[in-house]
Order: structure tokens, then C-alpha cells, then sequence
């Protein structure tokens, strides 16, 4: 079992990560030839799951990765460790000259991820050499058939959202009235948050003229009846797991799509980049709540 790659875009590595690490306290990072994911199954106190899926061009150069299970490596790791190794690479001393080496190796009995930092700049410490390791839990393929990806209902409808950033300002107004957030949308381009105050009041923020993405359901997908343009379809939302998907507002630049399947669940598509470029996507699961449900 083996992996070694030299990371080119620490950056936004590191942004990737500290995403995911707001919604969870450990993934699987899954290594393959062609790609790498980053899977949240256990989901959190708010029950969101991630699921992604990274060109591995978009973070490597030079990626190499062996394995006896289809060269496919998939190990446990505690998100916030991992945030503050690329935090620190990335911030540290002139990205632009340092070339760091990410690879699988031991300490020990522990399986560790290896981050070997040297620098070239002739003016900055020319030739340190830093190791940072980040102990993780190699996951077997048994354990990993046991992962599965949220089965969901087809969604009602799919917009592209206002800036996440935007949304946030609204949210964080929003949850002072009501720790529960009506997320809904229609196929005319509109996208509303509300809230139900105590007295029964409806507060709510509109957005207009937003895009609704074209969708292909596949050829065995059997035909469902257009509903009407002004129709919302909505699903009652915990705010706690609203303002934790916010969080994924680090990624610049991004889209983000959402599917409302409704009174069941939203989910969330972050494009990491522009979407024509297709470097990857961060697929966040956030179930819904139904009325009864306590806070």
C-alpha cells in the first residue's frame, strides 16, 4: 500500500478541507488513480453527510497511489488535524517556492499521512526541511462496502443559489426568530428563506432571477408532470445545519446548486472552481425537519 504525491494547490486544499471540517470531526479521504473523495457518512449532530468527488490534478502533481484493492486507498482522519497542517503550509513562509510531498507512511504502530515541506527561496530559509504528521485509520474494503451515499427521493426542483456569503447575512437574522429556516424555490427562478416567529409572523427574504440548471435524469428516469412555474417547493430546515453548509463559503470561487426534494431533505452541490472546468464537486446531504421533530 502505497501513496506519495506533491501537492500543487495547497491553497485551496486547505480550503476544501476547512470546509468539511465545519460540518464534521472526521472523514475518509478515498485515493484512487483517477480521483480523490472525501466522504462524511456518520454525519454529525445535524445529520449532514458530504460527498465528494476531486479531479486529482485539481490539488497534485506527481500523484502516484497502490494498493491491493484496485490501487484504491481509504483512510480515517480527524478533519481539524488535517486543517491545521495545510493551514500552516499554507500560510508559512512563500508558497510559490516550496515544494511539498504528501504521502502515506508509519510511525510506529500508527499509519500516518507525511507532509514534507522544503523551501528554494534563496532569501527565505533556502533548504528547510519540515515534516508534519497526521495520524490516520486505514479503512478495509469490507468496512468501506458499508458506506453508502444517502438514498433520496428526485428533487422538485434545482436553482443556483445567491452567493453563499449573502445567504448567510439572511440566515444569521432569520435564526433569531426561529431555530428552524423554510428553505423553498420554484422553476421561475425564485428562492426563499422564512421563519415562523413566536406570534405566528412569517419572516421571510426573496431572491429573484436566479438560474435553474439544466438537469439530465437519464434515460430510465420515468417522466414526471411539469409543475407550474410559480408552484415552491420547500423542506423546514434546522438553522444549526443551515449556518454549518454556509461555512462552505471559504471556497472562492464557487457555485452552488440546490435540490430541494420536499419535506425530506436539501442537497447541496459545491462546484470547487467554475463549473465548466470541472475540477470537482462537494455534495452535501442536509435532512430535513418534519414538525414534530424537538430542536
Amino acid at each position: 500500500m502505497k501513496f506519495r504525491a506533491a501537492i500543487q494547490n495547497v491553497k485551496h486544499f486547505h480550503q476544501v478541507v476547512q470546509s468539511v471540517e465545519k460540518v464534521a470531526k472526521k472523514c475518509i479521504l478515498r485515493l484512487s488513480p483517477e480521483s480523490i473523495e472525501i466522504i462524511c457518512a456518520d454525519g454529525n449532530e445535524e445529520g449532514i453527510q458530504v460527498w465528494s468527488k476531486i479531479k486529482e490534478d485539481n490539488f497534485f502533481l506527481d500523484y502516484r497511489v497502490q494498493s491491493n484493492a484496485a490501487n484504491t486507498i481509504c483512510a480515517e482522519i480527524v478533519t481539524d488535524a488535517l486543517v491545521q497542517v495545510l493551514r500552516d503550509l499554507a500560510t508559512t513562509g512563500k508558497v510559490e517556492t516550496r515544494e511539498t510531498v504528501m504521502k502515506l507512511a508509519k510511525q510506529k504502530q500508527d499509519a500516518v499521512f507525511t507532509f514534507e515541506t522544503r523551501d528554494h527561496d534563496s532569501n527565505w530559509a533556502k533548504g528547510l526541511s519540515v515534516a508534519h504528521h497526521v495520524k490516520v485509520t486505514i479503512v478495509r474494503p469490507a468496512e468501506m462496502e458499508k458506506v453508502r451515499e444517502p438514498l433520496c427521493p428526485d428533487p422538485d426542483v434545482h436553482i443556483v443559489t445567491p452567493p453563499l456569503k449573502e445567504m448567510r447575512v439572511v440566515l444569521d437574522r432569520l435564526k433569531v426568530y426561529s431555530s428552524r429556516i423554510r428553505f423553498s424555490a420554484n422553476h421561475s427562478g425564485e428562492l426563499t428563506l422564512s421563519a415562523e416567529t413566536e406570534d405566528g409572523d412569517v419572516l421571510k427574504t426573496t431572491w429573484t432571477n436566479l438560474v435553474h440548471p439544466t438537469i439530465d435524469a437519464g434515460e430510465d428516469a420515468p417522466p414526471r408532470e411539469q409543475p407550474e412555474p410559480g408552484q415552491h417547493f420547500s423542506a423546514l430546515m434546522s438553522a444549526a445545519s443551515l449556518l454549518k453548509f454556509m461555512n462552505t463559503a471559504v471556497i472562492t470561487p464557487t457555485t452552488c446548486i440546490a435540490c430541494i426534494c420536499e419535506n425530506h431533505c436539501l442537497i447541496m452541490y459545491v462546484y470547487i472552481g467554475e463549473v465548466s472546468d470541472q475540477n470537482g464537486i462537494l455534495t452535501f446531504y442536509l435532512p430535513a425537519r418534519l414538525t414534530g421533530d424537538e430542536d
